[in-house]
């Protein structure tokens, strides 16, 4: 293929560009109609500059940015901020220390975009030969289907930019057939077709009788006993501002439990973005293995050798099919007493996936090696 304009990507839905040595302001791509299925985009680790475009925060689409570690400058528009605090957008700008939160701090004058580190294109034309992979997932192009990837790769001749501006055609375009199956998590974001329930937060109200009947606390914030409209018993999780778990943790754990079923697993019935960040799940009567070893009622349940062996017997057959029967494979992270559920008949489910991640297939994702949950016993491997 010869070369792919824009415009005839109509279904573009997320644009990853993270770490291919991009220079240059974002062009103004406001007119193109594929933006309006853009879900998320992805250009952090770059060295673009200049300002944050305005539009980017008309896109109503658009629930994941990623633009860290550029050098970007000037304000940061106020509706992009204002969408971010309302958890309608994750959104990343860290690592520009020329950019001025406008809501948080006054900006200087030496945070002018006029005062902006200047691009780097002049550099770039003797660098002639460096090959930029620019990798697009999730592009899904009228008449594909799942199972195609495609990979954009553009190679710099003479200038990859053209007077400081990414191009808004890609020169060397070719789509590939991919054997391994493509991860459905590639960007932080909650997809338009859910299988969950979307609740309001008026209904989360009635359903908790103004968050009446507290069942404990955890890291994501309190949880709340909650009878549903449709009769059922629910587990509802409020986030609060104290809370070590943010907008990344809440919508990580919206997109994997929305996508895996198992018996083992708690299931997720619903979840609620407006006032607060609410996850609702099924009630598990019984409360956490780690109440029932060790909470103030532990004498009173005292658990047989028989439940015991059933409750690891439970939690064993969720982490396999996290493991085994998921494509790709899912890595929970935070394995804990407290993090296995018991219901009624003493059945084990695993619940609390807001640090856990998929095993993506790229070779080019690092493999995650840092500790994460609660400090305990790790594996010396």
């Amino acid at each position: 293929m010869a070369g792919l304009e824009l415009n005839n990507l109509t279904s573009l839905t997320e644009v990853h560009m993270k770490g291919n040595n991009l220079e240059g302001e974002i062009p103004d791509l406001s007119a193109l109609e594929l933006l309006e299925t853009l879900l998320c985009s992805d250009l952090s680790n770059n060295n673009l500059s200049g300002s944050i475009p305005s539009y980017l925060a008309t896109l109503r689409n658009l629930k994941a940015l990623y633009l860290q570690n550029n050098n970007f400058s000037g304000t940061i528009p106020a509706a992009l901020l204002q969408r971010s605090e309302a958890s309608l957008l994750m959104f990343e700008f860290s690592g520009n220390p020329s950019l001025c939160n406008s809501i948080n701090t006054e900006c200087s004058p030496s945070q002018n975009a006029s005062q902006a580190p200047q691009s780097l294109s002049s550099n770039s034309r003797s660098s002639r030969g460096i090959i930029v992979g620019i990798s697009v997932a999730g592009v899904l192009l009228l008449g594909a289907t799942i199972g195609f990837v495609a990979y954009f790769i553009y190679r710099k001749k003479n200038s990859s930019l053209h007077n400081g501006t990414i191009h808004e055609r890609l020169s060397q375009v070719e789509v590939a057939e991919s054997k391994s199956p493509v991860s459905p998590i590639m960007c932080k974001l909650i997809p338009a077709e859910l299988n969950v329930r979307k609740f309001s937060y008026e209904e989360i109200e009635v359903a908790t009788n103004n968050f009446t009947t507290k069942l404990g606390e955890g890291g994501f914030g309190p949880v709340y006993k909650g009878w549903l409209d449709d009769g059922r018993v629910a587990a509802i999780k409020v986030n609060s501002k104290i809370s070590n778990q943010g907008s990344k943790e809440f919508l990580n754990e919206i997109d994997l439990l929305s996508q895996v079923h198992h018996k083992s697993l708690v299931r997720l019935l619903g979840y609620s973005n407006e006032e607060k960040q609410v996850l609702v799940y099924e009630f598990m009567s019984e409360g956490s293995l780690y109440e029932c070893l060790h909470g103030p009622h532990k004498y009173n349940s005292v658990l047989s050798w028989v439940t015991r062996l059933k409750i690891i017997l439970n939690a064993a057959e969720g982490l396999s099919y996290l493991h085994e029967g998921c494509s790709p494979k899912i890595i929970h992270r935070d394995i804990k007493s407290s993090n296995i559920l018991l219901n009624d008949q003493m059945d084990a489910k695993i619940s609390d996936f807001g640090i856990s991640r998929n095993q993506l297939i790229s070779v080019t994702d690092a493999v995650p090696t840092a500790a994460m949950g609660t400090p305990g016993y790790v594996d010396p491997e």
